[in-house]
């Protein structure tokens, strides 16, 4: 009873106000790290026409909700325009990968790790630039830029001693992005 009073009373503070409020992005963000997405999708899109961050939190949200959802997620990303949207990046990189769109999703990658080397989500730590940094490898295996993918790899375990010349270098790579988590 309790939980559906607190969900309730966050959507009616969401829904309440005007301008941008924090306190409505915080709930919004709340109900996303509590993992309950279809109340977090609500409010997020209640605060689409206050800030560009609701496209953020609908894009991790529908992200988060599975392979059905990756168009919408994809979708939400895209209306981020450049700027300070780090977090938007990083859930467009996975996004795009999963769709295959694998130069896009590279790009996104860099995009995180010029802007920040060590990026952690703000909303999931245990999303940082190690999964980025795994993304980008396995999207350069697949644009065929196996260098690129060992440079990246190399990052990951500077142990890594593979090189192009390898006769069996791609399954190397493959079996090498396997241990990835």
């Amino acid at each position: 009873m309790k939980k559906i009073f607190l969900v309730s009373f966050l959507l009616i503070t969401i829904g309440c106000g005007s301008g941008k409020n924090e306190d409505h992005f915080k709930a919004a963000w709340l109900l996303f790290e509590t993992n309950q997405l279809d109340l977090a999708h609500q409010a997020f899109t209640a605060l689409l026409v206050e800030d560009e961050e609701a496209n953020v939190g609908l894009g991790w949200t529908t992200l988060r909700m599975g392979m059905d959802s990756l168009s919408a997620a994809d979708r939400y990303f895209g209306l981020v325009s450049e700027g300070d949207f780090t977090d938007a990046f990083a859930g467009s990189t996975i996004t795009k990968w999963h769709l295959t769109q694998f130069s896009a999703s590279l790009t996104d990658a860099q995009k995180v790790l010029t802007a920040d080397s060590a990026y952690t989500f703000t909303h999931d730590t245990s999303v940082n630039y190690i999964d980025i940094l795994q993304y980008k490898a396995m999207s350069q295996f697949h644009l065929n830029d196996l260098a690129g993918c060992i440079q990246t790899i190399k990052k990951l375990d500077p142990g890594f001693t593979a090189t192009v010349a390898d006769p069996n270098i791609k399954q190397t790579l493959l079996d090498k992005m396997a241990t990835f988590n």
